[in-house]
Protein backbone atom coordinates (compact mmCIF):
# COMPACT_ATOMS: atom_id res chain seq x y z
CA UNK A 1 0.00 0.00 0.00
CA UNK A 2 2.83 2.59 0.71
CA UNK A 3 4.20 2.13 -2.38
CA UNK A 4 1.36 2.81 -4.84
CA UNK A 5 0.57 5.81 -2.65
CA UNK A 6 3.13 7.87 -4.84
CA UNK A 7 1.60 6.15 -8.28
CA UNK A 8 -1.71 7.70 -7.00
CA UNK A 9 -0.08 11.18 -6.15
CA UNK A 10 0.67 11.02 -9.73
CA UNK A 11 -2.50 9.65 -11.18
CA UNK A 12 -4.28 12.95 -9.70
CA UNK A 13 -1.63 15.46 -10.46
CA UNK A 14 -2.01 14.38 -13.78
CA UNK A 15 -5.73 14.86 -14.04
CA UNK A 16 -6.48 18.06 -12.21
CA UNK A 17 -4.68 20.42 -14.94
CA UNK A 18 -7.01 18.16 -17.62
CA UNK A 19 -9.97 18.99 -15.28
CA UNK A 20 -9.08 22.49 -14.78
CA UNK A 21 -8.76 23.40 -18.88
CA UNK A 22 -12.00 21.39 -19.07
CA UNK A 23 -14.20 24.42 -19.18
CA UNK A 24 -15.22 25.30 -22.72
CA UNK A 25 -15.21 28.45 -24.18
CA UNK A 26 -17.58 30.87 -25.01
CA UNK A 27 -17.65 34.71 -26.09
CA UNK A 28 -20.31 36.19 -23.12
CA UNK A 29 -20.80 34.98 -20.07
CA UNK A 30 -23.70 36.80 -18.27
CA UNK A 31 -23.78 36.42 -14.45
CA UNK A 32 -25.83 36.46 -11.43
CA UNK A 33 -28.67 37.63 -13.40
CA UNK A 34 -32.15 36.87 -12.07
CA UNK A 35 -33.99 35.41 -15.20
CA UNK A 36 -37.65 35.30 -16.16
CA UNK A 37 -38.80 32.01 -16.84
CA UNK A 38 -42.15 32.66 -19.59
CA UNK A 39 -43.24 29.47 -20.09
CA UNK A 40 -43.74 28.62 -16.51
CA UNK A 41 -44.17 32.07 -14.93
CA UNK A 42 -41.62 31.86 -12.46
CA UNK A 43 -38.17 33.75 -11.91
CA UNK A 44 -34.88 32.02 -11.29
CA UNK A 45 -32.36 33.71 -9.06
CA UNK A 46 -28.41 33.46 -9.27
CA UNK A 47 -28.41 32.21 -13.22
CA UNK A 48 -25.77 32.30 -15.77
CA UNK A 49 -26.52 32.58 -19.16
CA UNK A 50 -24.02 31.75 -22.14
CA UNK A 51 -23.46 32.64 -25.59
CA UNK A 52 -21.39 31.84 -27.91
CA UNK A 53 -21.82 33.30 -31.58
CA UNK A 54 -25.60 34.21 -32.17
CA UNK A 55 -26.18 31.70 -29.98
CA UNK A 56 -27.67 30.56 -26.00
CA UNK A 57 -25.98 27.83 -25.60
CA UNK A 58 -26.47 27.50 -21.65
CA UNK A 59 -28.69 28.81 -18.92
CA UNK A 60 -28.68 27.45 -15.34
CA UNK A 61 -27.19 28.21 -11.43
CA UNK A 62 -24.15 30.54 -11.58
CA UNK A 63 -21.60 28.39 -9.88
CA UNK A 64 -22.04 25.43 -11.88
CA UNK A 65 -21.97 26.87 -15.10
CA UNK A 66 -18.99 29.22 -14.28
CA UNK A 67 -17.29 25.87 -13.72
CA UNK A 68 -18.16 24.77 -17.15
CA UNK A 69 -17.63 27.91 -19.22
CA UNK A 70 -14.98 30.65 -19.68
CA UNK A 71 -15.31 33.68 -21.60
CA UNK A 72 -13.16 36.97 -22.02
CA UNK A 73 -16.35 39.09 -21.72
CA UNK A 74 -18.37 38.64 -18.69
CA UNK A 75 -21.45 41.08 -17.52
CA UNK A 76 -22.36 40.89 -13.88
CA UNK A 77 -25.84 40.84 -14.00
CA UNK A 78 -26.58 41.16 -9.93
CA UNK A 79 -29.71 42.62 -9.09
CA UNK A 80 -30.90 42.46 -12.96
CA UNK A 81 -33.59 40.48 -14.62
CA UNK A 82 -33.02 38.96 -17.66
CA UNK A 83 -36.37 38.07 -20.27
CA UNK A 84 -36.18 36.13 -23.47
CA UNK A 85 -35.80 38.65 -26.61
CA UNK A 86 -39.27 40.51 -27.85
CA UNK A 87 -41.09 39.67 -30.73
CA UNK A 88 -43.03 42.98 -32.36
CA UNK A 89 -45.48 40.81 -34.82
CA UNK A 90 -46.98 43.83 -36.33
CA UNK A 91 -45.04 46.38 -38.01
CA UNK A 92 -45.54 48.60 -40.90
CA UNK A 93 -42.31 50.10 -42.30
CA UNK A 94 -43.27 52.86 -44.48
CA UNK A 95 -43.74 56.61 -45.49
CA UNK A 96 -42.21 56.80 -48.87
CA UNK A 97 -39.23 57.02 -50.68
CA UNK A 98 -38.23 60.56 -48.45
CA UNK A 99 -38.33 58.33 -45.13
CA UNK A 100 -36.23 55.24 -45.85
CA UNK A 101 -33.92 56.07 -43.84
CA UNK A 102 -36.13 57.59 -41.07
CA UNK A 103 -36.67 54.01 -41.05
CA UNK A 104 -33.82 52.49 -41.03
CA UNK A 105 -32.88 54.45 -38.38
CA UNK A 106 -35.38 52.96 -36.34
CA UNK A 107 -33.70 49.67 -36.85
CA UNK A 108 -31.31 50.17 -33.61
CA UNK A 109 -33.90 51.40 -31.22
CA UNK A 110 -35.92 47.44 -31.06
CA UNK A 111 -32.76 46.25 -29.87
CA UNK A 112 -32.10 49.11 -27.25
CA UNK A 113 -35.46 48.20 -26.25
CA UNK A 114 -35.01 44.45 -26.03
CA UNK A 115 -37.06 43.48 -29.36
CA UNK A 116 -34.72 40.89 -31.03
CA UNK A 117 -37.44 39.73 -33.76
CA UNK A 118 -39.68 41.93 -36.18
CA UNK A 119 -42.52 41.06 -38.45
CA UNK A 120 -42.84 43.43 -40.94
CA UNK A 121 -46.47 43.35 -42.32
CA UNK A 122 -46.10 45.53 -45.36
CA UNK A 123 -45.93 48.61 -45.86
CA UNK A 124 -44.76 50.85 -49.03
CA UNK A 125 -41.08 49.79 -48.58
CA UNK A 126 -40.72 46.20 -48.79
CA UNK A 127 -37.69 46.26 -51.53
CA UNK A 128 -36.24 48.45 -48.70
CA UNK A 129 -37.04 46.37 -46.13
CA UNK A 130 -36.13 42.91 -47.56
CA UNK A 131 -32.76 44.61 -48.30
CA UNK A 132 -32.04 45.47 -44.59
CA UNK A 133 -33.29 41.72 -43.74
CA UNK A 134 -30.32 40.52 -45.60
CA UNK A 135 -27.66 42.92 -44.25
CA UNK A 136 -28.77 42.41 -40.70
CA UNK A 137 -28.58 38.88 -41.13
CA UNK A 138 -25.00 39.23 -42.63
CA UNK A 139 -24.12 41.19 -40.00
CA UNK A 140 -23.91 44.04 -42.50
CA UNK A 141 -26.52 46.06 -40.32
CA UNK A 142 -27.33 46.55 -36.71
CA UNK A 143 -30.87 45.51 -36.11
CA UNK A 144 -33.44 42.90 -34.43
CA UNK A 145 -34.29 39.43 -37.24
CA UNK A 146 -36.37 40.81 -39.78
CA UNK A 147 -39.22 38.28 -40.81
CA UNK A 148 -40.89 40.15 -43.82
CA UNK A 149 -43.29 39.54 -46.41
CA UNK A 150 -42.52 41.71 -49.13
CA UNK A 151 -45.30 43.54 -51.37
CA UNK A 152 -48.37 42.86 -50.36
CA UNK A 153 -50.66 41.24 -52.73
CA UNK A 154 -53.68 43.41 -53.46
CA UNK A 155 -56.75 44.29 -56.17
CA UNK A 156 -56.31 46.94 -59.37
CA UNK A 157 -55.69 50.53 -58.31
CA UNK A 158 -55.52 49.85 -54.25
CA UNK A 159 -55.79 52.17 -51.09
CA UNK A 160 -52.44 50.64 -50.17
CA UNK A 161 -48.89 51.47 -51.75
CA UNK A 162 -46.14 48.74 -51.52
CA UNK A 163 -48.46 46.60 -53.33
CA UNK A 164 -48.72 43.79 -56.52
CA UNK A 165 -51.95 44.38 -58.08
CA UNK A 166 -54.09 41.35 -58.65
CA UNK A 167 -57.12 41.14 -60.97
CA UNK A 168 -57.38 37.70 -61.93
CA UNK A 169 -55.93 34.17 -60.98
CA UNK A 170 -53.28 34.38 -63.43
CA UNK A 171 -52.33 37.86 -62.04
CA UNK A 172 -51.91 35.93 -58.41
CA UNK A 173 -49.90 33.43 -59.61
CA UNK A 174 -47.63 35.78 -61.03
CA UNK A 175 -47.33 37.59 -57.37
CA UNK A 176 -46.82 33.90 -55.43
CA UNK A 177 -43.83 33.50 -58.09
CA UNK A 178 -42.46 37.03 -57.51
CA UNK A 179 -42.63 36.57 -53.67
CA UNK A 180 -40.86 32.92 -54.28
CA UNK A 181 -38.32 34.60 -55.46
CA UNK A 182 -38.08 37.37 -53.33
CA UNK A 183 -37.80 34.78 -50.04
CA UNK A 184 -40.34 36.18 -48.15
CA UNK A 185 -41.26 34.47 -44.90
CA UNK A 186 -44.55 34.77 -45.78
CA UNK A 187 -47.68 36.11 -47.67
CA UNK A 188 -49.72 39.07 -47.01
CA UNK A 189 -52.98 39.71 -48.60
CA UNK A 190 -55.04 43.14 -47.99
CA UNK A 191 -58.66 43.51 -49.31
CA UNK A 192 -59.51 47.04 -50.10
CA UNK A 193 -59.73 46.52 -53.84
CA UNK A 194 -59.32 43.17 -54.10
CA UNK A 195 -62.18 40.49 -55.08
CA UNK A 196 -63.19 37.91 -52.58
CA UNK A 197 -62.78 35.04 -54.67
CA UNK A 198 -59.23 36.21 -55.73
CA UNK A 199 -58.60 36.76 -51.89
CA UNK A 200 -59.07 33.13 -51.55
CA UNK A 201 -57.67 32.13 -54.44
CA UNK A 202 -54.25 33.78 -53.50
CA UNK A 203 -54.32 32.14 -50.03
CA UNK A 204 -54.52 29.17 -51.51
CA UNK A 205 -51.82 29.58 -54.25
CA UNK A 206 -49.57 31.20 -51.42
CA UNK A 207 -50.39 27.92 -49.31
CA UNK A 208 -49.29 25.50 -52.40
CA UNK A 209 -45.81 27.30 -52.33
CA UNK A 210 -45.28 27.05 -48.67
CA UNK A 211 -46.42 30.27 -47.08
CA UNK A 212 -48.02 31.08 -44.25
CA UNK A 213 -50.53 33.75 -45.28
CA UNK A 214 -51.37 36.76 -43.03
CA UNK A 215 -53.64 39.33 -44.20
CA UNK A 216 -57.63 41.28 -43.92
CA UNK A 217 -60.61 39.22 -44.97
CA UNK A 218 -62.85 40.46 -46.95
CA UNK A 219 -66.62 41.66 -45.26
CA UNK A 220 -67.93 38.90 -47.83
CA UNK A 221 -65.84 36.23 -46.67
CA UNK A 222 -66.22 34.37 -43.58
CA UNK A 223 -63.38 33.73 -41.30
CA UNK A 224 -64.00 30.33 -41.98
CA UNK A 225 -63.78 30.56 -45.71
CA UNK A 226 -60.53 32.31 -45.26
CA UNK A 227 -58.81 29.59 -43.25
CA UNK A 228 -60.43 26.79 -45.53
CA UNK A 229 -57.86 28.16 -48.82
Amino acid sequence: MFRSRPLSLAILLAVAPLSASAAERADLLIRNATVVDVEHASTLAGQSVVIRGEDIVAVGPDARLRSQWSAARQIDAEGKYLIPGLWDMHVHFGGGPALIEENKALLPLYIAHGITTVRDCSGDLPEQVLQWRGEIAKGTLFGPRLLSSGAKIEGIKPVWKGTIEVGSEADADKAIARLQHDKVDFVKITDSTLKPELFLYSASAARKAGFKASGHIPMALTVEQAVDA
